[in-house]
């Protein structure tokens, strides 16, 4: 049995093509002083609060999270472009295969 889980974040689609060169990175924030932070939310659904008319919902498999001290859900590793997918019509497409 697998200990991965999902992880949704969602971006404005301008980024997208600096998340297919370098990936989705952690950034320093208030939040979490001692290291960079990638802010997720484990269910679509809480994550679509963050859609906006140019933005894209992206999925991708962690073997965790961690969480600052409200209760947030980050993580602090970088993830690769190739392990992301972006929702398209109601489908998750591979980043990579996906029309920027």
């Amino acid at each position: 049995m697998s200990d991965l889980a999902f992880a949704y974040h969602a971006t404005l689609k301008e980024f997208l093509g600096n998340i297919v060169r370098e990936g989705l990175l952690p950034h320093e924030h208030p939040s979490s002083p001692e290291e960079p932070v990638l802010f997720v939310e484990r269910e679509e659904r809480e994550a679509m609060i963050y859609l906006e008319p140019d933005a894209v919902m992206l999925r991708f498999s962690v073997g965790g999270f961690g969480s600052t001290e409200d209760g947030e859900d980050i993580l602090h590793d970088r993830i690769l472009p190739e392990a992301i997918s972006v929702r398209e019509g109601g489908k998750w497409v591979p980043l990579l295969q996906y029309s920027l």
